[in-house]
């Protein structure tokens, strides 16, 4: 997604319409192979770290992302984006990698957490046997 904003700010260099042209293909292929990764991760970890028992509140839980980017999207992409222009699509950029980085760092240690707690592992097996919960 960084490589994508960085060729789209491109776009404002100038250039003659159909380099201008070349250059929005560019980045909108950049960002459609990065919008594919981005979701087949979140898919991934979005079912793999949920326990067994609790995948519908997880998926529900981790659902409410999409409608939050939704409501906030349009009014950070309109100040960064229209307002800033160039240094806009760097910003925007920058802030794809440091959270890429950051949910990186996040799946690690929950992975890491969950392989220290009895019950369902990652994969959906189990290595201890639940609890019993009181009616």
């Amino acid at each position: 997604m960084l490589a994508s904003c960085l060729v789209f700010a491109l776009s404002a260099a100038g250039m003659a319409p159909w380099g201008a042209g070349v250059v929005l293909v560019v980045g909108a292929v950049l960002q459609l192979i990065g919008e594919m990764l981005q979701s087949a991760g979140s898919w991934q970890i979005s079912f793999d770290l949920a326990p067994a028992h609790q995948v519908g509140q997880y998926q529900g839980f981790f659902g409410t992302g999409v409608p939050l980017a939704r409501t906030l999207g349009p009014l950070l992409l309109t100040s960064l984006l229209v307002t800033w222009e160039v240094p806009g699509w760097l910003l925007l950029g920058a802030l794809f990698l440091v959270t890429a980085l950051g949910m990186g760092a996040v799946v690690r240690w929950a992975e890491q957490d969950r392989a220290r707690r009895p019950g369902p592992s990652v994969n959906g097996a189990e290595t201890a046997p639940l609890t019993a919960q009181a009616s």
